[in-house]
């Protein structure tokens, strides 16, 4: 598991995409399942490891 820490002009679609894993699996591992719209500068992200 990794933490990132989301930037200003990130989207959920192209980190997803940087650390091979879907959105929904990042949203799932941060605890923001379903609250999408929370995503602001400076959250932190966990990303589950690739083809978790």
């Amino acid at each position: 598991m990794v933490e990132y820490i989301f930037q200003k002009r990130d989207t959920l679609d192209k980190i997803a995409s940087d650390f091979g894993v879907s959105k929904d699996a990042i949203l799932r591992a941060s605890n923001l399942k379903g609250q999408e719209h929370y995503l602001i500068p400076g959250l932190v992200l966990r990303i589950p490891a690739s083809g978790s």
